[in-house]
């Protein structure tokens, strides 16, 4: 579920609302991970707003699928089977939020004290 509130002085203003859901977990079939995108102009500014869940898990494996996700995430939303598309990258703003699951990696003899 995505929402996007916008003040009533604006509400004249937004144009070219588009909404996509891009699944990734499970192969793409159970839609259990993935993301939701609102694609929006105000005025001349183009927006991009994605609110995502990518799959967790410790593993350099896992870390690097999650890089994958993120990548497909940002590049296969708002397309289209007839071939028309959004472009994510040449929106004038891009806003990425939600529970990329990453990790730091620290090596096992880095203490707390020398993350502050």
């Amino acid at each position: 579920l995505a929402s996007v509130f916008v003040a009533a002085r604006l509400g004249q203003a937004v144009t070219a609302v588009a909404a996509d859901r891009i699944r990734s977990g499970l192969y793409g079939q159970a839609g259990n991970k993935g993301a939701v995108a609102v694609s929006l102009k105000v005025e001349e500014t183009s927006l991009c707003i994605f609110s995502l869940h990518l799959e967790s898990g410790h593993s350099a494996v896992k870390a690097a699928e999650r890089a994958e996700q993120l990548r497909e995430v940002l590049s296969g939303s708002f397309s289209t089977s007839k071939g028309k598309s959004i472009s994510v990258g040449k929106h004038d703003l891009i806003v990425v939020t939600g529970d990329f699951n990453f990790r730091a990696s620290l090596p096992d003899e880095a203490s707390p004290q020398a993350l502050r």
